[in-house]
């Protein structure tokens, strides 16, 4: 582009000296030795041309953009018309280096406009030559690149790619937050606490480095929403969704995800299972939104906002998500029981694991008597485990607190309190009393239940809950001398138990590991406090003893890492480092026995 610019300063120039040259003398005044007239009509003349010539530039480097092969003709055009100039200069009568009539003349305007049409149709047959050739190559190169991101997919687990969906969720809505109308007026957030917050949103945890309430504005709350929902339902299952409703066909590759996403044994009505599960779910949020919207109306100032306030804890507590927007969680609601019990039941539709909803309405829609319902072992086990931790941690809760924190209130008090904080701390991560005025033995023991979490195939975290239930029941053979594994009157698989074990181990390693790892990045935070915050991250519970907005940059990378673990799970994060064609080993070694304990 240099040389266009400088012919056009050169043709500028040469219609300067043709203007000064050709116009007759105007007026009796003098300007530097110039007459007035002359030099007042080229000034004006020369303004007026620098636009027109502007303009013209601006839309030929327009069309350069489109057609860059252009631009060797724009040079030629805009010398040949520098040429022209040149010429009615030299024929001047003032200057007479060449006739006066030849500028005029038939043959120069034929010279002229025959070059001219020459140069020009020249560039437009180069031009177009080279932009079909370009438009190959182009192709050419983006089939390559489609060839090249098949076969890296192709190469790529289930699991793996599970995985890259959920990075791509964080980075979207990372995107997402960072937008201004998202935030309130004035109100500026660092790049790592919008990640920080876009993490805690997909993972559905809870935890927030900023004050939600004062920090995102009433559309950037609607897009947390949004995110929950992709958090806690998955990514494939919405996905899924759009497809439904689209009408399109869901390939064997999108089941196959399906099935690793939803933690799914078999791909025979995948499809059918999606859709009960969202009308289920969407069924539930609404009935929830209805109950507590109209529940808040003498507690907010108008029904608009009474209803928004019930359809955003209807969501969180259903997707378990637990992000506060009102600054005190459901502290009002302490004494509240009605609440408490309505949010304990949408905490337990998400948690409990999307299994136990289907097969609990299949038993419930059964007409016919004569042939008895089975739950099938996973419902079983889930839901034994699920209300023996839901229970039993709301008593230990109460009875360790008993003399202490709930010394002057009453039981019924107490006691609710206690069983929202065990149903709470597995996931939900709201909150009706603070955590930090709780004993350090109920502390560790809702880190205890937040370390276990929400059962598989829901919205929650952690181990999971079969997980801690088989670990258990292995344990227990090995006491009474069992080699193996029995419940229910069914025997595990010895790939289950050992996936177990090896989840237990690893969740146990991991958060071990991060605890020692904050312990150096937040030297300044209490090691009750750290446990408490790495426990709540790995759980995707979201509830703190205020550690989080004092997180130095390190400290929430190490946050955002357990968080993104414990909603993908540890077994899904350490599978992802298997080879998609990785041989099974068929060769069995001699064995021997080895001292342990």
């Amino acid at each position: 582009m240099e040389f266009t610019d400088i012919a056009f300063a050169i043709d500028s120039m040469l219609a300067a000296a043709a203007l000064v040259v050709g116009l007759p003398q105007l007026g009796d005044f003098h300007i530097g030795g110039m007459n007035g007239g002359q030099f007042i009509v080229m000034f004006l003349g020369g303004i007026a041309g620098l636009i027109v010539i502007r303009f013209a530039a601006t839309q030929v480097i327009k069309l350069l953009d489109r057609y860059p092969t252009l631009e060797t003709a724009a040079f030629l055009i805009v010398g040949w018309v520098g040429i022209k100039l040149a010429v009615s200069t030299l024929a001047h009568p003032a200057v007479h280096a060449i006739p006066e009539s030849f500028p005029e003349s038939t043959l120069w305007k034929a010279i002229f406009w025959v070059v001219m049409i020459m140069i020009a149709l020249g560039g437009y047959i180069i031009a177009r030559r080279k932009e079909r050739s370009s438009k190959k190559n182009e192709y050419r190169r983006e089939l390559r690149l489609r060839k090249r991101l098949r076969a890296f997919l192709s190469h790529m687990t289930p699991i793996q790619v599970i995985i890259a969906y959920y990075v791509v969720a964080v980075s979207v809505s990372t995107i997402l937050l960072s937008l201004p109308m998202t935030k309130q007026k004035g109100v500026h957030v660092s790049f790592i606490d919008t990640l920080f917050t876009a993490a805690s949103s997909v993972s559905v945890t809870g935890l927030s480095s900023v004050d939600v309430h004062h920090t995102y504005s009433t559309f950037g709350i609607w897009i947390l929403m949004g995110i929950f929902q992709i958090g806690g339902l998955g990514v494939m299952m919405l996905s899924t969704f759009f497809y439904l409703i689209l009408r399109r066909r869901i390939g064997l590759k999108q089941r196959q995800l399906i099935m690793t996403d939803t933690n799914q044994f078999s791909m025979s009505g995948m499809v059918r299972m999606l859709r009960d599960i969202l009308v289920l779910i969407f069924g539930i949020e609404l009935l929830g939104t209805l109950i507590l919207g109209i529940y808040f109306i003498p507690h907010y100032q108008s029904i608009p906002e009474a209803m928004f306030q019930g359809l955003y804890n209807s969501v969180s507590l259903v997707t378990n998500a637990g992000v506060d927007i009102t600054g005190h969680s459901l502290m009002p609601f302490a004494n509240d029981y009605f609440v408490q019990i309505i949010s304990i039941l949408l905490i337990m539709a998400g948690a409990i694991g999307f299994p136990v909803l289907l097969e609990t309405k299949k038993f419930l829609s059964i007409k016919n008597a004569l042939i008895p319902f089975r739950f099938s072992l996973f419902v079983k086990v889930t839901t034994l485990t699920y209300f023996i931790l839901l229970i039993g941690g709301g008593l230990f809760i109460w009875l360790l607190e008993f003399k202490h924190f709930y010394a002057h209130s009453s039981v019924a008090e107490g006691f609710f309190n206690s069983m929202f904080l065990s149903a709470t701390s597995r996931s939900a991560g709201l909150e009706t009393i603070d955590s930090n005025l709780l004993s350090v033995p109920t502390l560790i023991l809702v880190s205890f239940l937040m370390f276990i979490g929400a059962s598989p195939s829901s919205v929650g975290g952690g181990i999971r809950t079969t997980t801690f239930a088989i670990t258990m029941m292995f344990v227990y053979s090995v006491i009474r001398g069992r080699t193996h594994v029995y419940v229910f009157g069914r025997e595990l698989y010895q790939e289950d138990v050992r996936k177990s074990l090896a989840v237990t181990f690893c969740a146990g390693f991991l958060c071990m590991l991060a605890i020692m790892l904050m312990a150096q990045t937040e030297p300044h935070a209490p090691l009750m406090a750290i446990i408490f915050e790495v426990l709540s991250a790995f759980g995707t519970c979201g509830l703190s003893l205020g550690l989080t907005p004092d997180l130095s940059v390190a400290g929430k990378i190490i946050i955002i890492i357990l968080m993104f673990i414990g909603r993908i799970g540890i077994l899904y994060s350490l599978l992802s480092f298997r080879n998609k064609n990785l041989p099974k080993n068929a060769i069995r070694l001699p064995k021997e026995k080895i001292i342990t304990g």
